[in-house]
Formats: structure tokens, C-alpha cells, sequence
């Protein structure tokens, strides 16, 4: 059997955050898998298809966020003996206000694979009936938070045999910030 996969219509449309967050990325996806068995035994082919997006960044905020803050400090003391003498002292530290911030920045990580629906193909029943088919997608949305740069969505087909063999698509990449 040969196995044929195909990605069409392909849309994806990046939308402002719903969070209102600078560090957040949101989208919408639209497209059509399809696939095609022929040989001798296409009738009776049985496997999964889906179809997914991997997503990529480069950077991400690493969960920790810190801010600090100091105001002039001054300490005086004085001792005062019985024979009546003593001491005076005085010490100042952190002289001027200052204020600090940190931030864990991490490398992005890397290609994160997500699949947006799948189904069955199994000759005459199933999910998916016989050798070809073809399974849309409209409006899968997506999200990634924290992020520090552009977002690259990448659209995929993949069908698999229940023997283990693959066929893979890939679309395009869509990049937006």
C-alpha cells in the first residue's frame, strides 16, 4: 500500500490575548487533512490520522519574578556610665532609596507538538471509513503564556498504520509576536 497525506486550507490567525497579557500568544487555526491508501490491500488499511501544530519560541519567563526595595537606614545610640561619661554612635547604611528587579529568562523549549484531532481508519467502519478521507479543522485555538519573542505555529498531518508505518505533511510556519 502507498499511503498520500495532504494539508489544505491552511489558516492560522493570531489574536490579541484574552488575558490582556504582553507575554501571552493566542491564535486560531484552520485547515483540512486528508489521505489516500492505494495498493491491494487499501480496502482493508486500518490506522489513526491526525492532524496537529508544532509550536516554537524562543524564550520564556522561568516562573520567578522578584523586586526588591531599600530605604536609607540610620541607627544612633549613646551610653551613659555612673562616674558620668560615655559615648555617643551613630552608624547610616544604604544612604540612597533603591529598588531592584530579577527575572529567570530560559531558552525556549523548543518544538512542543500538539495535536488538535485524530480518528480511526478502518476499512468500512469507524471513526474514519475506507482508503481516503479527510477530517477539518476550524477554529482550534491555541495559547502560550510567558513567552519573549515570536511564536512559530507549524501545521502537520500524520496518518500511521496499525503495521507502525508513517506518513507525515507539514504546512507552512506562521510566525507572529
Amino acid at each position: 500500500n502507498v499511503i498520500t497525506v495532504s494539508l489544505s486550507d491552511t489558516f492560522i490567525n493570531s489574536v490579541s490575548p484574552l488575558d490582556g497579557n504582553p507575554l501571552t500568544r493566542e491564535w486560531f487555526a484552520n485547515g483540512v487533512a486528508g489521505w489516500t491508501v492505494t495498493g491491494p490491500d487499501a480496502d482493508d488499511f486500518e490506522g489513526t490520522v491526525a492532524i496537529g501544530y508544532q509550536v516554537g519560541y524562543p524564550a520564556s519567563l522561568g516562573g520567578s519574578v522578584t523586586f526588591g526595595y531599600t530605604t536609607p537606614n540610620f541607627s544612633l545610640g549613646a551610653e551613659i556610665d555612673n562616674e558620668g561619661g560615655g559615648s555617643i554612635s551613630g552608624s547610616t547604611s544604604d544612604l540612597l532609596p533603591s529598588v531592584g528587579f530579577s527575572a529567570e529568562i530560559a531558552p525556549g523549549p523548543g518544538i512542543v507538538d500538539a495535536t488538535a484531532a485524530s480518528g480511526n481508519i478502518q476499512g468500512t467502519e469507524g471513526d474514519a471509513e475506507g482508503p481516503s478521507g479527510t477530517i477539518q479543522i476550524a477554529n482550534a485555538h491555541g495559547t502560550a503564556t510567558g513567552i519573549l519573542g515570536n511564536v512559530r505555529v507549524r501545521p502537520y498531518v500524520s496518518v500511521t498504520s496499525s503495521t507502525g508505518d508513517v506518513a507525515v505533511t507539514y504546512g507552512a510556519p506562521w510566525t507572529f509576536n
